[in-house]
């Protein structure tokens, strides 16, 4: 039997997103994580899987996506920009929320790059969130002028956080993104982790398994 149960979420425009929600077995009322992908990325890059897949066995959800334009949606990404995939992110989570098997009240997120500036719009409107991983995360003011910074939303975070970086990160650099996203920081529970030598996109497999691995013993130590 498949961990996994493919999802397909309708957009106010008739666009359907797809995804993939890992529901641990005969389990109710069980944690979950909303995994927010990067730019131009998808839910089918291996450590996303991984990661998946070992939170489920921990009795622990894990709802993945793919934005609009996305994956197999590739064709149309120019149609698309970070509003539609804020959009996107608001409808997904909403859907994980109305599960009646999760808690409600255990409630955690993955962002990574672009999937970090949409976490911390996020969090601007969702108090359910209690734990954070962002990687490598990007502001929104890349994108939009329009929205407040995703860097002032993740600051005010109150709940569990934990931020990875990458030692050589050629998009954005190390220093920076400790003062954008780690040195105004008021969560209580937080913990920063650095990839040593370690590229934005991650492109070794060591580099992966050990984003694999942190953020399973994040996750695991405060959704579990």
């Amino acid at each position: 039997m498949k961990a996994e149960v493919e999802i397909r979420i309708p957009t106010e425009k008739g666009k359907k997103l797809r995804g993939e929600f890992y529901p641990p077995n005969d389990k109710d009322n069980f944690p979950a994580v909303l995994t927010l992908v990067g730019h131009r990325s998808t839910y089918k890059r291996r450590y996303y899987q991984e990661i998946a897949a070992n939170l489920v066995k921990k009795g622990i959800g894990n709802l993945l996506f793919n934005y609009r334009g996305h994956g197999e949606d590739e064709e149309s990404y120019s149609q698309y920009g970070f509003l539609d995939w804020l959009c996107d992110s608001r409808l997904v989570l909403d859907w994980l929320l109305k599960q009646k098997k999760v808690d409600k009240k255990r409630i955690g997120m993955l962002g990574v790059s672009m999937g970090g500036a949409l976490a911390g719009q996020l969090l601007s409107q969702n108090n359910e969130i209690i734990s954070l991983i962002l990687r490598a995360p990007a502001d929104s003011n890349l994108y939009v002028k329009v929205l407040k910074k995703s860097s002032s939303y993740i600051n005010q975070f109150k709940g569990d956080y934990l931020l990875i970086l990458s030692e050589k990160d050629e998009l954005f650099p190390l220093e920076r993104e400790k003062e954008l996203f780690w040195n105004q920081a008021l969560s209580s529970s937080k913990k920063l982790c650095i990839l040593k030598e370690a590229s934005h996109s991650l492109v070794k497999k060591e580099w992966q398994d050990e984003f694999i691995a942190a953020s399973l013993e994040w996750f695991f130590k405060t959704l579990g």
